[in-house]
């Protein structure tokens, strides 16, 4: 089964703690993302985390498999 993952990206504002989160229909989705998103981030900002989380939210229905006769 596949579950919507959201990408949370953690930093510092001010002094203030701010968090963004995207939402990606995959783990798999969300962790390719990390590094580009790493990558375009300023490079003056130092406390930024980023992680996966995922839900349980269902993001695809299994389909069901057809009976041998």
């Amino acid at each position: 089964m596949t579950f919507y993952t959201i990408l949370v990206i953690a930093y510092t504002v001010a002094g203030e703690p701010a968090a963004t989160r995207l939402i990606y229909t995959s783990e798999a989705a969300c962790s390719a993302a990390i590094v580009p998103m790493s990558q375009t981030a300023d490079p003056a900002w130092r406390d930024v985390s980023y992680h996966c989380q995922q839900t349980g939210v269902l993001s695809a229905t299994p389909r069901p498999k057809a009976r041998g006769e």
